[in-house]
């Protein structure tokens, strides 16, 4: 036992780095200070957002953009984008240097399972239903008094 729990210590750092986007920061084309704000991020790309989107969905043959931003990335200058494929059901982590267009890294992740839908409580109905019954229900056993008119 104390074999396996050693075993999962030592491989869990190296899975979690296996895991981890790769340094873009050797490949990127823009380099960017850790402080600046979105809208000047915006302004030093030079790849429209709807440019990088549709690279992003080119590279990972999906269907549309689940969301996407600019960002910056270890000092890198990138849009990250989840790129939708219907077909697959699932999500592909897309990276875009915001300098050149080029698919810095992808990475295939499980599409999120929609929402539960709650279910309909119609309580309400079935108890009115219920009283309307149990209301008609009284009307036809009660007896008719004397001298009323007999019921239809």
């Amino acid at each position: 036992m104390k074999r396996i729990v050693i075993a999962l210590l030592i491989a869990a750092p190296a899975a979690a780095l296996a895991a981890s986007p790769p340094n873009v920061m050797d490949q990127c084309s823009t380099k960017v200070a850790e402080t600046r704000k979105k809208s000047e991020l915006i302004a030093q790309a030079k790849v429209q957002p709807d440019e990088a989107q549709a690279i992003a969905v080119d590279a990972s043959k999906g269907t549309k953009v689940a969301k996407g931003n600019i960002r910056n990335l270890d000092g890198c200058l990138v849009y990250s984008f989840q790129v939708r494929n219907d077909a697959e059901k699932t999500q592909t982590e897309v990276l875009v240097d915001a300098g050149n267009g080029k698919v810095l890294h992808q990475a295939k992740v499980a599409a999120p399972e929609k929402p539960i839908e709650r279910p309909v409580d119609n309580t309400r109905e079935l108890d009115a239903a219920a009283k309307a019954k149990i209301s008609a229900d009284r009307a036809k056993a009660a007896p008719v008094p004397p001298g009323a008119p007999p019921k239809k």
